[in-house]
């Protein structure tokens, strides 16, 4: 196992804790405090967070092999295009299922700034790693 793919397995397992606290977060919040916010999909919600999330940092790890350059750009990519397929499945739910709709945009928003903040981390530790090993060269 090559040092970077110790790096993405590292961070798809703290992704995976990131994930299992929004479902749970997320199940008692709606169940406890919000019944009649609670919509059926939030569990897939949080299944296709992660998921594009695990894609995120995957991506990002193998781009830090390149130059500094290529890093920025790559981190920049993804994170455009994460926004952009976000618009993407709010806009199918709203066309296709169009119930509770203020719930799912609350609900994405909010898991897309929790998966965020975690993909923001791990690029930093990522760049402060890749710092480390080429000030020791």
């Amino acid at each position: 196992m090559t040092p970077t793919d110790k790096i993405i397995k590292e961070g798809i397992t703290r992704l995976g804790y990131v994930m299992v606290a929004c479902n749970v977060g997320g199940m008692l919040l709606y169940k406890l405090l919000l019944k009649e916010y609670y919509f059926e999909l939030y569990p897939a919600l949080v299944l296709f967070m992660f998921a594009i999330s695990a894609i995120v940092v995957s991506v990002t790890a193998k781009a830090i092999e390149g130059d500094n350059a290529t890093f920025v750009n790559i981190s920049m990519v993804t994170s455009m295009l994460k926004l952009l397929l976000l618009a993407l499945v709010f806009l199918l739910y709203a066309w296709l299922v169009n119930t509770q709709l203020i719930s799912f945009f609350v609900s994405l928003v909010v898991l897309y700034v929790v998966f965020t903040v975690f993909e923001t981390a791990f690029r930093a530790k990522l760049n402060n790693r890749h710092q480390n090993e080429l000030n020791q060269k």
